[in-house]
């Protein structure tokens, strides 16, 4: 399997946690309702950090994601006879 498709799928699936767990921790911090508290605090603090993270992912992901159609005039072959895209420069 392609590496780059590898690192696609685990990016979305630490998105996807990412979301489920700042659910969680929203909950808790609503239910303890108390700003002072420590636990409230720790759950505030992981939620803004988990937010940064799914940003940074997301940045990753939209920079891995290839929008070339691979047109017939960007196309070539190497020495080896692998062909690639000149544009994108990803095997095809």
């Amino acid at each position: 399997m392609n590496k780059q498709i590898q690192v696609l799928r685990l990016a979305r699936y630490f998105i996807i946690y990412g979301y489920k767990h700042n659910l969680f921790l929203k909950k808790l911090i609503k239910e303890w309702d108390d700003p002072k508290d420590i636990i409230t605090r720790c759950a505030q603090m992981q939620v803004n950090m988990n937010n940064n993270y799914m940003v940074a992912i997301t940045v990753i992901v939209k920079m891995l994601t290839l929008h070339c159609k691979h047109p017939k005039k960007y196309r070539d072959k190497t020495s080896d006879g692998i062909s690639y895209c000149m544009n994108c420069n990803s095997d095809l």
